[in-house]
């Protein structure tokens, strides 16, 4: 699979994520998490990219991000929008799955 491809694909599932999560991503943490996919895509090997198993573990580790962004939202009682604040705890909170896998 090509890289952008893939970038590609996990926007749009992350995108997807947010919504069936009820919620909206602010621009600022949209950015933050587009380019958290970039740069993890960006650093995997042509193995890892050709690996199904390796790019079926990094979609579910970009769900379980946008998830942990929710659950930071919700504490926060922020009920309508994920934003960069829950970007920047989630990230804190997964730490192990930074970037990817």
């Amino acid at each position: 699979m090509k890289r952008k491809q893939f970038i590609q694909e996990l926007i749009q599932d992350s995108d997807n994520q947010v919504q069936s999560e009820d919620y909206k991503i602010t621009k600022v943490a949209k950015s933050g998490v587009d380019a958290m996919i970039r740069t993890g895509v960006l650093s995997m090997t042509i193995n890892d990219l050709s690996s199904k198993g390796i790019r079926s573990k990094v979609k579910r580790n970009i769900q379980s991000f946008v998830k942990a962004m929710a659950v930071d939202s919700k504490r926060r009682f922020m009920l309508e929008h994920l934003e960069y604040r829950s970007f920047v705890n989630a990230r804190f909170e997964i730490k192990t799955l930074w970037p990817f896998y």
